[in-house]
C-alpha cells in the first residue's frame, strides 16, 4: 500500500483551518481530513479536534475488523469533543466546527465515514466515482424573476446543534484504484474529470497529491486545500 496526504492553505486564505492525516495500526491503514467551518469561531481547532479524536477513537475501538458501528462511534467521540471545547470557552469556540471524511481500510476493504462536503472518490486510470453525498442544503429567495439562491452545510461535527448523521459506504478496492479523500479546496476548483487525469497520470500517489495540490492553487487557491491518497500498490 502507498498513502500520501497534504495541506495548503490555499492562495486567498490567511490560515490553514483544514486539517488531514494518515495512520496505521495493526493490519487497518486510516486517512482522516476535516474542513473547519470558514466564519465561524476557530474552524482550525474543530478541524485538528476532530480528526484527531476520530483516529485516537478508532484505535482504542477497533477489533481488527472493520464495522459501521466503530466508525459511527468514532465520529460521535469526535462530535463530543469539539462540543467539549466549545463548553470550556465559548467565547473563544462557540459555534465552531468542522466536516469529516474518513476511511479506514483492510486488505481490499476500505469502510468511508462521512459528515458535512468533505468528499471521497474512488478512481482508476478510466474513471473517477463520488462516493458521498454532500451534506448541503440549498435555498432560494426573493420573488419570481429575481430570485437568488444560497447555500448551507446542515450536517457537521460540532456547530449548533449536537447531532450528527453519519454515512457510511464499504469499498472493495483493486490494485488500479486509488481513494482519494478531499476538502472543496480542492473540488470547487478542479473538475472530477480533471482530478482523475491528475491522479492517473502521476507517477506516483506522492506526485499525486502534489500535483492536485499545485493545480487547485493555479486555478485560484480560494480556499484551503487538503487530500489524502491511497492505493493498493
Amino acid at each position: 500500500m502507498t498513502r500520501s496526504t497534504r495541506s495548503h492553505q490555499g492562495r486567498q486564505r490567511d490560515r490553514n483551518e483544514d486539517y488531514g492525516y494518515s495512520f496505521k495500526l495493526d493490519e487497518v491503514f486510516g486517512l482522516v481530513v476535516a474542513d473547519g467551518l470558514g466564519g465561524h469561531n476557530a474552524g482550525h481547532v474543530a478541524s485538528e479536534v476532530a480528526a484527531k479524536t476520530f483516529g485516537e477513537s478508532f484505535q482504542q475501538l477497533n477489533s481488527g475488523d472493520l464495522d459501521r458501528e466503530t466508525i459511527q462511534m468514532c465520529f460521535e467521540d469526535a462530535e463530543d469533543a469539539v462540543h467539549r471545547k466549545m463548553r470550556e470557552n465559548p467565547d473563544e469556540f462557540g459555534g465552531m466546527g468542522t466536516t469529516l471524511v474518513t476511511a479506514v481500510i483492510k486488505d481490499e476493504t476500505a469502510l468511508v465515514g462521512n459528515a458535512g462536503d468533505s468528499r471521497a472518490y474512488l478512481i482508476n486510470d478510466n474513471e473517477i466515482n463520488q462516493i458521498t453525498d454532500d451534506h448541503v442544503e440549498t435555498e432560494h429567495h426573493g420573488m419570481a424573476g429575481h430570485r437568488r439562491k444560497s447555500s448551507y452545510l446542515y450536517n457537521v461535527v460540532g456547530g449548533r446543534d449536537d447531532e450528527i448523521q453519519v454515512d457510511t459506504f464499504e469499498l472493495n478496492l483493486s490494485q488500479d484504484d486509488a481513494l482519494l479523500l478531499c476538502t472543496d479546496g480542492l473540488t470547487d476548483e478542479l473538475s472530477d474529470d480533471r482530478i482523475q487525469k491528475v491522479v492517473s497520470k502521476a507517477d506516483s500517489i506522492s506526485d499525486a497529491s502534489r500535483n492536485l495540490v499545485d493545480y487547485a492553487n493555479r486555478c485560484g487557491g480560494s480556499d484551503n486545500i487538503t487530500v489524502a491518497l491511497y492505493t493498493l500498490s
